[in-house]
């Protein structure tokens, strides 16, 4: 496990250390199940797992305490210390390594030679807290106690980030000395494990310096390092953390050559730009591609994983329960426990049984390749792709219409953006029923992001109606419908004030639809089934449980009760009216084992009830339906569950609250519900940003279907249609126009060209026909 380890091939690694342990066990050896624990939990820490990481380091620390052995404790303290530096809890972190390097310090030879290593952790917290002339202090010191030690590889770590501080101050020479030293020492002991960081640490110094070409190359052979990682890393989840930090790579090539474009304006640049976006956004999602069989090498991990599967399936349900009989507080707590347990569990066994992905760019198409079939297939659905790139240092968008693909500097202050964004989007979120009418929506905010993210472009281009937006974290919760590109009169609107601004609104000039990155435009986009087989599930609800505690967390604890969707069984049966091929759900017999039976077979999937974000794990995201007699029926379908299924739907449409909700991770994007379904083979998926009004959207989502199936607009169009149709009747006392009650709702994942009209399917039918009667004339003729 260590020798995997060491040559970063990281899920083998697991699958060895898990052996380790299980020996250890047998042979009672407490030190070496410490030892496999930790070790487990570095990997974990170096792939960005986070918070299972700090499950491992804890369970490690309290054994050691039980243990009463405070070298096993300090190992474990140790790394949590790591962890709290991610959470910027810098002074705590480092009390942690001043005392374990004491400590340290009255030890053997071999100790000593780990204080290098902590003293390096120890400035490192400096430079994560921006405080940069002490990690410098503090790295030459750990490098002088690494040469001290004979420590190689302490030393060319301190080295490296003695460099990178380098950069940080300003003093480019300088770094590019260190760098140029660490990589003669690396190649000649050909440790390849830090290269990708000094290539990367080389290319941001010709970056500072304007030496764009340079840079690059040098980025380049960064990324050529990086690919091949990423081709050992056989788990999704592994790959989403190890990207997460690696895509800047690919982001900082394509800043590069906007610079070199903005000097001189060459098509290839262009075209460069374009390839490696598609490199640097989504990559997991372009890959995924989950397989429900396993191989027999994988059985008894399986079964294992089937058991905890089980074991939190009966907790969940417990907790479901509540409402017919409420426990004790003691048997509450241990069920929670056992829920908590159970959800770290199964990740840990869900990562060693998925098999490696195959890429959907299998051949390494030419990058001119690449934009021709995106050019070609913006034309055929008459739409444009805007592709935005904040960076602290330079804020751009690429813009991919029928004339082709252009740049446009927007020279924006992210800082100042995000705060824009953040205030206009906020106030959606966290609405109690009592609270609506003091909703503000910030018009003069919606006016001001508009001028800088819309009006740019604007102004060197004609955009068509349609417009797919890809966008960067800053703006990954904006609905763009909601800027308005006229000034109000007033600065804040309510849901009971005369909504002026509706002619204002994007809503009113553009259809929007949102991806993931650039690539689904790399294949033909076809047109959706015209008459297209529905499964519907709407208002789960049964009289064994109050559907609550979502997460296994008891529903006082977190607020979380889910009541009765009314308007939903509305929403069903409207649907049901007006499209044929329609099979409906609800109530007590909205289950889980009837979805997993009919969702493969169906071409659009809506799902009208309650849904919930894990905002740790997407796996434990999911949607409430009913519960069944079975022990094991926990009624709740949940994203390992999602990621399993194998769809070929046209549509998910998640009509429940927050169901595009998610963690955000770099390179990756929000990961939650939609991400989920599109990686299970759904091809677009109809998702809400907050909580949404009940009623509103039991209206809402037939008048969508209508003017998609009956009146064939392109999807995007039928949602917008939708929407402008139901917004200027009055509700409640609310106007409607107010962006809380329509703006949620949005489209994410494939484009699709329009319907074919019936009359074309006719014109093929007479043609037939006609065909048909003239080989019979000519047949009859031949006999007489």
């Amino acid at each position: 496990a260590q020798t995997l380890y060491i040559t970063r091939k990281f899920s083998r690694a697991i699958e060895y250390l898990d052996k380790s342990e299980i020996h250890a066990k047998k042979i009672h050896n407490k030190k070496l199940q410490h030892s496999a624990k930790i070790s487990k939990g570095d990997i974990y820490a170096y792939l960005n797992q986070n918070d299972l990481a700090e499950k491992v380091f804890t369970q490690a620390k309290e054994t050691a305490m039980n243990e009463n052995n405070l070298n096993m404790e300090f190992e474990a303290k140790s790394r949590l210390a790591n962890i709290l530096i991610q959470k910027e809890e810098f002074k705590a972190a480092r009390k942690i390594y001043e005392d374990y390097i004491k400590y340290l310090s009255t030890r053997g030879s071999r100790s000593r030679r780990k204080q290098s290593y902590f003293m390096w952790k120890y400035a490192q917290s400096y430079l994560k807290e921006n405080k940069f002339q002490l990690a410098k202090k503090h790295y030459l010191a750990a490098m002088e106690k690494a040469k001290i030690e004979n420590d190689a590889q302490n030393y060319q770590w301190s080295m490296l980030s003695l460099a990178q501080v380098e950069i940080k101050l300003g003093n480019n020479d300088e770094a590019l000395k260190w760098f140029r030293e660490l990589l003669a020492i690396t190649e000649k002991n050909k440790n390849t494990a830090i290269l990708p960081d000094i290539y990367l640490g080389i290319g941001d110094a010709y970056k500072i310096d304007k030496k764009y070409d340079l840079a690059i190359k040098t980025y380049q052979r960064a990324a050529v390092i990086i690919e091949a990682k990423r081709k050992n890393l056989k788990i999704d989840q592994f790959k989403i953390g190890y990207f997460s930090n690696e895509n800047k790579v690919y982001k900082n090539i394509v800043y590069c050559y906007f610079h070199l474009y903005q000097k001189n304006p060459n098509p290839a640049y262009l075209n460069s730009m374009f390839y490696y976006d598609q490199m640097a956004r989504g990559r997991v999602l372009q890959e995924l591609q989950l397989k429900n069989s396993f191989t027999d090498s994988t059985l008894v991990v399986f079964e294992q994983y089937k058991e905890i599967i089980d074991s939190l399936k009966k907790a969940q349900r417990f907790h479901r329960l509540i409402k017919k009989s409420p426990p004790t507080p003691q048997e509450l707590e241990l069920e929670t426990l056992k829920i908590n347990a159970a959800k770290y569990s199964l990740i840990e066994h869900r990562l060693r049984l998925v098999e490696e992905n195959s890429p959907v760019i299998k051949n390494h198409q030419a990058i001119s390749e690449i934009l021709d079939n995106a050019k070609e297939n913006i034309k055929e659905i008459e739409s444009g792709m805007l592709i935005y790139h904040l960076y602290e240092n330079g804020t751009f968008v690429l813009v991919l219409t029928q004339a082709g693909l252009e740049i446009i500097d927007l020279n924006l202050d992210l800082k100042g953006l995000k705060t824009a964004v953040d205030s206009l989007i906020l106030p959606f979120h966290n609405v109690n029923t009592d609270s609506i009418h003091l909703i503000p929506f910030r018009a003069k905010t919606a006016h001001r992001l508009y001028k800088q993210l819309i009006l740019p472009i604007e102004n060197k281009i004609t955009l068509p109606q349609q417009l797919f937006i890809i966008t960067d974290p800053v703006l990954s919760n904006l609905p763009f419908e909601i800027l308005m590109a006229s000034a109000p009169e007033k600065q804040v609107y309510k849901p009971t004030d005369k909504p002026e601004y509706i002619n204002s609104l994007l809503l009113k000039k553009y259809s929007f639809s949102y991806a993931p990155n650039s690539t689904i435009l790399n294949t033909r986009p076809k047109p959706i089934t015209r008459k297209p087989n529905f499964l519907i599930f709407a208002n789960p609800y049964d009289n064994k449980s109050i559907a609550s505690g979502f997460n296994g967390e008891n529903n006082k604890s977190n607020g979380q009760i889910f009541t009765p969707l009314a308007h939903a069984e509305k929403e069903a049966k409207s649907i049901e009216e007006t499209m044929s091929n329609t099979t409906v759900f609800k109530r007590e017999n909205a289950y889980k084992s009837n979805f997993f039976r009919l969702a493969p077979r169906h071409q659009i999937i809506h799902m009208a009830a309650h849904g919930f974000v894990d905002p740790t794990f997407d796996a434990f995201s999911g949607i409430v339906l009913a519960l069944e007699d079975d022990s094991l029926d926990n009624g709740l379908l949940q994203g390992y569950e999602i990621s399993d299924l194998n769809l070929d739907c046209e549509l998910v449409t998640l009509s429940a609250c927050e169901s595009g909700k998610g963690k955000s991770v770099s390179g990756e994007g929000v990961l939650g519900l939609p991400r989920l379904f599109l990686g299970a083979g759904a091809k677009r998926v109809l998702m809400t940003r907050w909580k949404v009004d009940d009623k509103f959207t039991s209206e809402l989502m037939p008048e969508f279907y209508i003017n998609l199936f009956d009146n064939q607009l392109p999807i995007c169009v039928a949602l917008t249609k939708a929407k402008l149709d139901l917004i200027n009747k009055k509700s409640n006392g609310y106007y409607r126009q107010h962006p809380f009650f329509w703006a949620s709702f949005c489209l994410y994942g494939e484009p699709a060209k329009a319907i074919s009209s019936s009359s074309t399917f006719l014109l093929l039918f007479l043609f037939i026909l006609l065909v048909i009667i003239i080989l019979i004339i000519r047949k009859q003729l031949a006999k007489k």
